[in-house]
């Protein structure tokens, strides 16, 4: 299921299968955009005007990017010595930034507001970030039609200092706030960061039980993700992986409802792919590097795309699907699925699918429908697979979802044939196998 989201992209992960286990996860995209977007680097920053707010953005930014090198006195020199909390929430977000390889901070405005006859200024600021990237998109507003950098909102209060020196005294909530733009998981909670060579997990503190095995399983995900990144152009500078509590995972970016859900990938402003785990469901051993590997999937093969237009229709979500979890479970063959018993019960129905192509998954879809979904979907990526080569399916791969050229054209283009002849054979394949 895709669907449009203005801010940032869900991809949603269930469990499956008729033991109530988590099964390989699934993860949807809402909404994506190009991750190798360029902008001026915050070195070359200069100061809006020669103002009072303009000499507090020029405070503020100076501490960003001290924090950014890595100079933990000059980030927290924003921070008053005689607030406690504010210094707190500073300090977390140091750790948190600097764990998850932060590689651009700055803090933005639109109409700065005046500053008081006290000294002090109150305002909403926005603050863009990049992880892990050699460059990173421009504030949005003031760039409209470009992409934008990630970016949280929260309200500053600073006051005067000294001269051209200010404090933050107060943080609170933006009046301007989207929900998914102010609860980060390292803005809302103190988090834990471990790195491994391709991957960086994070947890509260207080919840890294299990954070090695986290760690374990993702690295081993990696390898995988990124050889299936070559074969579709998208290689990832590294992957980030958030570990949920229940109550987080109804917080973190916007917070997820769904009971049915164990997993998801979020793309905030088009830029970065972050993974959010659901730790109380997200299964052990291979099930949980099943979870892991579903959503670099999909991070590899959608990142970095602007899938807004799915909001209304997504003719290529048996194919996003499919492929994800075809390379959730590689090379192991799709007979390997927990969800097998979903897929024969609905091939042996009267319900049969006429085509590999199914259409969108509803959104209200039961768990049942959404394993056979899924299941079917692995199948048809998996027959294609075994007919033409992995190398020609993520050529295919790459002109539907990355180039959103059509199923037909696609595969006279890839395969030389039309795709309904192929379509007739995988149908034939999947009864079969099952």
């Amino acid at each position: 299921m895709v669907v449009a989201a203005v801010v940032v992209a869900v991809g949603v992960a269930v469990a499956g299968g008729p033991s109530e286990k988590p099964a390989p996860a699934r993860a949807v995209e809402h909404y994506s955009g190009p991750a190798g977007a360029t902008t001026t680097p915050s070195a070359a920053r200069t100061t809006r005007d020669n103002s009072p707010s303009g000499w507090v953005q020029e405070a503020l930014n100076k501490g960003a990017d001290a924090l950014v090198k890595g100079d933990e006195a000059g980030w927290m020199a924003l921070a008053d010595p005689g607030k406690p909390q504010v210094r707190a929430y500073f300090r977390d977000l140091y750790t948190s930034l600097r764990g998850l390889g932060v590689s651009h901070l700055e803090f933005q405005t639109l109409i700065p507001k005046p500053v008081n006859r006290e000294g002090t200024w109150e305002e909403d600021f926005y603050l863009l970030y990049c992880f892990s990237m050699s460059s990173c998109p421009g504030f949005k507003y003031l760039n409209p039609g470009k992409p934008g950098a990630p970016m949280i909102t929260h309200a500053l209060t600073l006051k005067k200092a000294g001269p051209g020196d200010y404090r933050v005294v107060k943080v609170g909530r933006a009046k301007m706030a989207r929900e998914n733009w102010s609860s980060t998981p390292w803005q809302v909670s103190s988090l834990k960061v471990l790195k491994g060579k391709r991957v960086a997990v994070a947890a509260s503190v207080g919840n890294t039980r299990r954070s090695k095995e986290v760690l374990a399983a993702a690295e081993r995900a990696a390898v995988g993700a990124d050889r299936y990144a070559g074969l579709v152009g998208n290689p990832q500078t590294r992957y980030r992986v958030y570990m949920a509590t229940d109550k987080e995972w109804r917080t973190w970016f916007g917070g997820h409802s769904g009971d049915w859900a164990i997993g998801y990938t979020t793309f905030p402003q088009d830029v970065l792919s972050e993974i959010v785990l659901r730790m109380s469901r997200a299964g052990s051993g291979r099930s949980l590097e099943n979870l892991i590997r579903h959503e670099m999937g999909h991070a590899v093969t959608l990142g970095g795309l602007q899938l807004g237009y799915q909001s209304i229709a997504n003719p290529a979500m048996w194919l996003q699907e499919g492929v994800a979890e075809y390379i959730a479970y590689a090379p192991r063959p799709a007979r390997s699925t927990t969800r097998l018993p979903e897929v024969r019960r609905a091939l042996t129905g009267g319900d049969r699918p006429s085509s590999i192509v199914l259409g969108q998954l509803k959104d209200n879809a039961s768990r049942n429908e959404s394993s056979v979904y899924y299941g079917l979907s692995h199948f048809a990526v998996d027959c294609l697979a075994k007919k033409f080569g992995e190398k020609k399916l993520f050529a295919f791969v790459t002109e539907v979802l990355r180039k959103n050229d059509g199923v037909d054209d696609s595969s006279v283009k890839v395969f030389g044939t039309p795709f309904r002849p192929i379509d007739q054979a995988c149908r034939t394949w999947i009864r079969q196998q099952v």
